[in-house]
C-alpha cells in the first residue's frame, strides 16, 4: 500500500450519488488541506 492514498469505507444513501459524495469529500478534505498548509496554494 502506497502513503500517497487513503481507502475509506463508506454508506451513502440511496438518495446522494456516488459522485456526488465523492465531490463533497474531496472538496471537504481540499478546502481543510488549503487551510492548513497555505503554502500549498499555487
Amino acid at each position: 500500500m502506497s502513503a500517497d492514498y487513503v481507502h475509506l469505507l463508506l454508506s451513502v444513501p440511496p438518495s446522494l450519488s456516488i459522485s456526488k459524495a465523492v465531490q463533497y469529500i474531496k472538496g471537504k478534505t481540499s478546502r481543510k488541506l488549503l487551510m492548513e498548509f497555505t503554502h500549498l496554494k499555487k
